[in-house]
């Protein structure tokens, strides 16, 4: 007796490992979601919360300083002050020169960012594309139906409808599905534990935050 599986009973094998594959990819892209709304959560704060504070609060200090210079200037001092306010002044220079490189290259990467979306919207559009056609493929079959055509022309070429052909179509299927599955478990592997990494960011980037509030 044989222990070769039906074609039938291969396809079901072959639609388990296509499911598997693609639950492990969603599985995947949400971790990655996650990850990503961290990393906002981080930004928001460190720039638009922290930044902002620490940029006031510069501003009043010097003013302070200022200030201070102003009220206690005579002649006998006047020479010490300017230089004083003229050290100031080049150290607020360089301070805002640096900030304005950390923004170049904080610009860079978010250029390189912008890039790498808009190729993820290109491998998206691609594959709702080769989906539309799929299912064009199929309303024009299920149209064949209803007149009692069944000629597999619509879907593809009959040629192509032989048990070897099949068999070496599913194994094809079920190497990419194979590869799929363990190269995003090499990408799991390598996010593993980031999850607790910026959850910890986040709560050392609000202490930051309340101790500049206080």
């Amino acid at each position: 007796m044989s222990d070769k599986i039906s074609l039938n009973e291969r396809v079901e094998i072959a639609k388990r490992n296509g499911n598997n594959a693609r639950n492990v990819t969603y599985q995947f892209r949400s971790d990655l979601n996650e990850l990503i709304a961290l990393n906002s959560v981080i930004s928001s704060i460190t720039f638009l919360g922290t930044r902002q504070l620490l940029n006031q609060q510069r501003n009043d200090l010097i003013d302070n300083i200022f200030e201070e210079l102003e009220r206690q200037s005579d002649l006998s001092n006047m020479i010490d002050i300017e230089d004083i306010k003229l050290t100031l002044e080049v150290l607020s220079v360089e301070h805002r020169a640096y900030l304005n490189s950390q923004l170049k290259e904080i610009n860079e990467k978010v250029m390189e960012t912008e890039r790498l979306q808009d190729e993820i919207n290109t491998i998206r559009e691609k594959a709702n594309q080769n989906s539309l056609e799929f299912n064009r493929r199929l309303q024009r079959f299920v149209k064949n139906l209803k007149t009692q055509n069944l000629s597999i022309e619509v879907l593809e070429s009959s040629k192509n409808v032989v048990v070897e052909k099949l068999e070496e179509r599913l194994n094809k299927a079920d190497e990419n599905n194979t590869f799929v599955i363990a190269q995003t478990e090499t990408m799991f592997n390598s996010i593993k534990g980031k999850s607790s990494y910026l959850e910890n960011k986040i709560k050392q980037a609000r202490k930051n935050r309340a101790n500049l509030e206080k």
